[in-house]
């Protein structure tokens, strides 16, 4: 078996999922919309569950949305504070 050398660790990508999530949101209100009104046959079909899902996934996204700006402020408040001490 060969022993390869241990290859550098990559520096993790800064991205921007906020346009994501919020296209994620932005199709689960029109599914849930569409779902308001087929309420009635869904509930006749035993699929009500599909609304309340389409509830979740707003709520998750909102979550994310969260997280996300919490993550790039974190980001932010550590680079600031990075160039402090290293303007000294």
């Amino acid at each position: 078996m060969r022993r390869y050398p241990p290859r550098p660790v990559p520096e993790p990508l800064d991205t921007n999922a906020v346009p994501v999530v919020l296209i994620g949101m932005a199709l689960w209100l029109a599914a849930g919309l569409v779902l308001v009104f087929l309420r009635a046959a869904l509930g006749h079909a035993h699929h009500g569950w599909w609304l309340w899902t389409c509830v979740a996934g707003l709520i998750i996204g909102i979550v994310l949305l969260g997280y996300e700006w919490h993550r790039r402020w974190r980001r932010a408040v550590a680079a600031r504070s990075t160039d402090d001490t290293t303007a000294a």
